[in-house]
């Protein structure tokens, strides 16, 4: 029995998206269609089912990295991973022109626009295979189509370790069984592409073409629709070789070489931690300023001295910034908010009043003896990031932090921080990351969202101020 789907009624709201229609189903995931509130900006949704395990969602996250990262041929750009009262989505770019599916319902695919889908789609898998990819199978919903812009695809990228020869055989079987309905029957080159639909399916006497076979042929038979074109055998473009095991060795070779690889790096990892630790927060020692100064710890950070502030922004400094944000002008407002979402410009802290009210009082708030140098919580990203230019200063990132928290323990909350780290999807200016003081775990949460376990310290760039200026 098909689950129900994951939204009742439509629309909805996600985040800073308003979902409109569903779009179709994946084996864990819905697609929708969807627009950005605060810019109109149209963008497709992947909502990953609610009562999926940790597991689950983990590899959906993993899922968006790799397709932020490793963009193929032919895709539509994949934007961000979120997470929204518990619902995790990715977001990418509505591709342009319309879905497999809604452009039949109007307008029957011919035979050349076919092709150019089999050869699109295997330039498509080509670069997977050369950026040794994970991918799945494409569907009817994930091929859209456009007269002035050709065809494009959202991300086939998966999380996984490699392109294996399972994944070739899968998706070249897929393609086939998605094209096929669509094939008119009674016109010129109806039967090459069926041909080419069977090969896609079945291979070629037994063996496993290859994608750059498939898309010559694709090519060939385009040509041959030309009405002057002479109608060579389509076997001209088969060359026999056992593709399956191809793969299997290439993917053996990869395996060997990326285990000599990482035993190789394992060994000069510790090597340069052995030699290097002693670096990362160079001046000689950490130097702790007096009291009178912003006191925090200096480092090297990319070649310039920084200094990380010791403790979180505190009640008091961000009581300051919202009155400072009462009388601000307009135009500045506008300046400092830049690329903040309209919904989150709001920098006011969930359940303020009573949280400033309990630190002037030295009252306990949500289980927190408070007082006014307590660190502010309950602030969203987006507030983190708007005092930070504010202040003009930076979040700091998550691998110095980590580090500055094992010479000054911060106080047992969660901490916003900025940086990019591994190619991952970015959100205003930086990446968006959970930072605690165990082991830094990562993951993309809705910039917008709050907790009333979550604070933000600041990093200034250059030398340290001299105590007592």
């Amino acid at each position: 029995m098909d689950a129900p789907p994951i939204f009742s009624e439509l629309p909805v709201q996600l985040g800073v998206y308003n979902l409109t229609k569903r779009l179709g189903v994946q084996e864990r995931s819905e697609l929708y269609l969807a627009k950005q509130t605060h810019v109109e900006r149209r963008v497709i949704i992947e909502v990953l089912r609610p009562d999926a395990g940790e597991e689950e969602a983990a590899r959906f996250v993993a899922t968006a990295r790799q397709r932020v990262t490793n963009p193929l041929p032919h895709t539509a750009k994949v934007l961000e991973s979120m997470v929204s009262d518990g619902i995790w989505y990715i977001t990418q770019e509505l591709p342009p022109g319309s879905s497999l599916p809604d452009r039949a319902a109007t307008e029957p695919p011919t035979i050349e626009l076919l092709c150019e889908i089999i050869r699109d789609a295997s330039e498509l898998y080509i670069g997977a295979q050369q950026a040794n990819l994970a991918v799945t199978p494409l569907t009817a919903d994930s091929i859209y189509l456009s007269r002035l812009k050709g065809n494009h695809f959202l991300s086939p990228v998966t999380e996984g370790e490699a392109y294996t020869a399972d994944m070739q055989i899968n998706s070249m079987q897929q393609l086939s069984l998605v094209l096929s309905p669509y094939v008119p029957e009674g016109v010129p080159g109806h039967t090459r592409l069926c041909t080419l639909l069977d090969w896609l399916y079945r291979g070629y006497e037994g063996q496993l073409l290859s994608w750059e076979v498939i898309a010559d042929t694709a090519k060939t038979i385009l040509k041959q629709l030309n009405p002057t074109a002479q109608a060579a055998d389509l076997r001209e473009n088969v060359k026999l070789h056992d593709a399956n095991s191809d793969l299997r060795k290439q993917n053996r070779y990869r395996r060997r070489m990326t285990r000599s690889l990482l035993l190789s790096a394992a060994c000069l990892l510790i090597i340069a931690i052995m030699s290097q630790l002693g670096r990362l927060f160079v001046t000689d020692e950490p130097t702790e300023l007096s009291p009178q100064t912003p006191a925090g710890i200096l480092a090297r950070q990319n070649g310039d001295t920084v200094l990380l502030m010791r403790h979180p922004v505190t009640i008091n400094e961000y009581a300051q910034f919202l009155s400072r944000l009462q009388s601000m002008s307009a135009e500045n407002k506008q300046q400092l908010d830049t690329g903040i979402p309209e919904s989150a410009r709001d920098h006011t802290p969930d359940d303020w009043d009573n949280m400033y009210q309990s630190a002037l009082q030295g009252w306990t708030w949500n289980g927190r003896e408070l007082t006014l140098q307590s660190p502010v919580i309950g602030v969203s990203y987006w507030d983190a990031l708007a005092y930070a230019r504010h202040a003009g200063a930076d979040l700091p990132p998550a691998n110095l932090l980590q580090q500055a928290n094992q010479l000054a323990p911060s106080p047992a909350a969660e901490e916003w921080t900025g940086s990019h780290i591994n190619g991952d999807a970015v959100v205003g200016d930086c990446t968006v990351v959970l930072s605690t003081r165990e082991n830094l775990p990562q993951a993309e949460y809705n910039p917008g969202h709050r907790k009333p376990d979550r604070t933000f310290r600041l990093m200034r760039t250059g030398s340290a101020p001299s105590p007592g200026k």
